[in-house]
C-alpha cells in the first residue's frame, strides 16, 4: 500500500481582468511559479503574464499540507 504524502499546495492567481488560475503543486509554490516563468507551455495563462505582468496578478495559497 502506498504512503499517502502530504505535501501538496492548492494555490490561486488572479489577473487584473478577474480571470482566476487554480493550480496544484507539490513543491514548494515559488519554485513552481517561477515569477511566472513556470507557465510557459500554458498558452492562455502564460500570455496573461506577458501581458498584466507577474507583479500585477494576485497570488494566494488556498490550502497546504494536502494528499493528491
Amino acid at each position: 500500500m502506498e504512503k499517502a504524502h502530504n505535501n501538496y499546495t492548492v494555490y490561486k492567481h488572479t489577473t487584473p481582468s478577474g480571470k482566476v488560475y487554480i493550480g496544484i503543486t507539490s513543491k514548494k509554490p515559488e519554485k513552481r511559479w517561477l515569477n511566472g516563468r513556470g507557465y510557459r507551455r500554458n498558452n492562455h495563462f502564460w500570455n496573461a503574464t506577458k501581458k498584466y505582468g507577474w507583479e500585477n496578478i494576485r497570488h494566494e495559497i488556498l490550502a497546504t499540507g494536502l494528499t493528491r
